[in-house]
C-alpha cells in the first residue's frame, strides 16, 4: 500500500494461475470492487494472464 496527500493505493499480486479478465462472470467480486472504488472517485485495475498469476490495483482519492 502506498499513500500520498492526494490518493491512496494498494496493489495485490500473486504468482498463482490467473485468468483471462475478458472472460470474468458477474458474481466474481470484480464488479464490487470497481462500484467501490467508483463511488469514492477512484478506479480498479486488474492485470492477469492464464499461467501468468494476477495484480488487483485499487485506487482511491484520500479524503480530507
Amino acid at each position: 500500500m502506498t499513500a500520498s496527500s492526494a490518493w491512496f493505493r494498494i496493489r495485490v499480486s500473486d504468482d498463482g494461475r490467473g485468468f483471462d479478465p475478458a472472460t470474468v462472470q458477474p458474481g466474481s467480486g470484480t464488479g464490487n470492487l470497481r462500484t467501490r472504488a467508483g463511488d469514492l472517485g477512484g478506479h480498479v485495475s486488474v492485470v492477469s494472464a492464464p499461467g501468468e498469476g494476477t495484480t488487483l490495483e485499487w485506487v482511491i482519492p484520500a479524503v480530507g
